[in-house]
């Protein structure tokens, strides 16, 4: 019966203040209060005959500080923004007798406020966009679809972004909701993303068309909601050059027609299954024979003028020089009878060669070999026709003759020196010399050509190796 006693007074301990045989524990204070924003520390003092210690069960939240013998300090570590009242209890132990302080921190009334409250996306777009967070205590964010959508909190807990996953190719729109939770309040954010809008594609032309000598460009404008390209389908591609840019594209023909014949090409635009045709034509009805451009004097032999000289590339320009009988250009080679010779295949040197064994063209010269006083080399024909003929092709064009510039010179007006009109039409020819078909009529050296100058345009006879340029004509079928 002793020993009971004993052991139930060696374990008497107070949950306040209390005093077991000479030991004795008391505390100033038991409970303490904190509102949610204070940190202030507060004073519990410590009567003991003995020594003492203090212990908080909350360490992270709560801060004990064990001033001396007589008391310690306790306070929160922090603001509560948990939305929650926080509670520890501080236990005071000396001589196996105890004692404690209940410390509470109380919560805040909540608030929770989120921008924008609505969210949109094209179908197309995976752009992130944020939503900033106001409150004033601890806040989490969840969407509804997690399977379509992502979101992510910031480091600093006071926004969040969303974004799709992959775009949406469904003709449904696709859409979620982002709830955002603190403590008892709730605020949600709403999601939607289009559905993909139906494949439109629109050209403001399906058709161009161009004379025979326009090349500039035409211009075709697309209306569509998705990219589109366009592409070559049918004709000779190397005749066009199609040039594209963001909303429309250009088309434009290589060249002058300068065939009889129209130049044609179709070209398709292409846009999420869509396409859409535009036909393209230069005409061919302008005035060229092979390729070659001719005007039409209306003289009375009927023939046709070609436009520009032989090598040139337009009507201003002299071409090419050749000696009376080359086809072959001089270029930049120095004329001299050794090199003329030599290009129209024979072995002479000099005009002393001319109708010789040495001169392919004897048969076509006055005194040559074969020659008949009955055939005057003066003749119309000369050269047309033959290997020799630097204007022959295709069977039609060929060198003038010398009756045909006499013809030029007696039907049309001369203007400016250059220019040869008769009617609305009119040729020119840059200052040169212009070789006819014709030889000379007296010696074999030389063949007749066209002077046209300044204030000058006549007939006369040249030393067959000078450069002088060719103007065709073209005998109508």
């Amino acid at each position: 019966m002793f020993c009971a006693v004993c052991v139930a007074v060696l374990s008497l301990s107070c949950s306040k203040d209390g005093s077991q045989g000479g030991a004795k524990l008391e505390l100033s204070q038991h409970e303490l209060s904190w509102p949610s924003d204070s940190k202030a520390p507060q004073l519990v003092s410590v009567t003991a005959n003995g020594a003492w210690t203090a212990t908080v069960s909350d360490p992270d939240n709560w801060v004990l500080d064990i001033r001396d013998d007589k008391s310690f300090l306790v306070h929160p570590r922090s603001e509560n923004t948990t939305g929650d009242v926080l509670t520890a209890t501080v236990t005071v132990t000396s001589q196996g007798l105890t004692a404690t302080v209940a410390l509470t921190m109380l919560d805040i009334t909540p608030e929770l406020s989120v921008s924008p409250t609505s969210l949109s996306w094209k179908y197309n777009d995976l752009a992130s966009k944020t939503v900033n967070v106001t409150s004033n205590c601890t806040w989490s964010a969840t969407v509804e679809d997690e399977t379509n959508w992502v979101i992510s909190i910031s480091g600093d807990k006071k926004s969040f972004t969303v974004r799709p996953k992959s775009q949406n190719n469904s003709s449904a729109e696709r859409s979620t909701v982002v709830t955002v939770s603190a403590k008892y309040l709730t605020e949600t954010v709403s999601c939607t993303m289009e559905a993909k809008p139906e494949a439109k594609l629109q050209i403001d032309k399906t058709s161009l068309n161009w004379s025979y000598n326009q090349t500039s460009a035409q211009t075709v404008n697309v209306t569509a909601n998705y990219s589109w390209t366009v592409s070559f389908v049918s004709g000779d591609f190397s005749d066009w050059t199609l040039k594209t840019y963001s909303n429309y594209f250009t088309i434009t023909p290589a060249a002058v027609n300068k065939t009889d014949s129209p130049i044609t090409a179709t070209f398709q635009v292409n846009s999420q299954g869509l396409s859409q045709t535009v036909t393209c034509t230069q005409r061919g009805d302008g005035p060229f024979i092979n390729g070659i451009e001719y005007v039409d004097l209306g003289l009375p032999s009927g023939i046709l003028w070609a436009v520009c000289n032989i090598g040139a590339s337009s009507k201003s320009d002299d071409g090419y020089t050749f000696g009376w009988g080359m086809t072959t250009p001089y270029g930049s080679t120095t004329p001299s009878w050794t090199y003329y010779f030599s290009s129209i295949g024979g072995s002479g040197t000099s005009k002393d060669d001319c109708g010789t064994s040495k001169d392919p063209l004897k048969t076509y010269v006055a005194g040559g070999f074969n020659y008949s006083q009955t055939t005057k080399p003066g003749v119309e024909e000369g050269l047309n026709g033959t290997p020799y003929d630097t204007g022959y092709k295709y069977g039609y064009w060929r060198m003038p003759t010398k009756a045909e510039f006499e013809e030029l010179l007696q039907y049309c007006t001369i203007v400016n020196s250059y220019y040869f009109k008769k009617g609305d039409k009119e040729l020119y020819f840059p200052d040169g010399y212009y070789w006819a078909a014709t030889a000379a009529e007296n010696y074999a050296y030389g063949a007749y050509s066209l002077r046209v100058g300044y204030n000058s345009s006549l007939i006369m006879t040249n030393s067959r190796y000078l450069g002088c340029s060719v103007r065709q004509v073209y005998v109508r079928k």
